[in-house]
């Protein structure tokens, strides 16, 4: 497939993809981490005390098989994770709704000669 000339500049370029991908992980890890530190962890406080309002631990038979059938805390917590979420969305940070990501048209010129 190759010339054995050019196999070891090919190895060579193999082994700085491999490096870059390597960094390109590393990088990617921090800024996900840095996402969930910075803008995710302060907003789980506050929605887990809102799944949880209102919720008695102290339950009869009834009470608990209600409970049980409501899923009230799944439910909310489906709803508020979700608002979370859909912030980090790419589609909705560019402002549209099904998750298409943005593209530009260019129009072209006529030429002038």
């Amino acid at each position: 497939m190759y010339l054995e000339s050019e196999t070891s500049t090919v190895l060579d370029e193999l082994d700085q993809l491999a490096d870059l991908a390597s960094r390109f992980r590393s990088a990617a890890r921090t800024g996900m981490e840095r996402l969930f530190n910075q803008l995710t962890r302060p907003r789980l406080r506050p929605l887990l005390d809102e799944c949880y309002r209102d919720v008695s631990y102290v339950l009869d038979e009834d009470k608990f098989a209600d409970a049980e059938e409501q899923d009230i805390v799944r439910r909310r917590f489906g709803r508020a994770w979700e608002s979370v979420v859909d912030g980090y969305k790419v589609g909705n940070s560019l402002g549209l709704a099904d998750g298409r990501t943005h593209s530009r048209t260019t129009t072209t010129r006529p030429s002038l000669t």
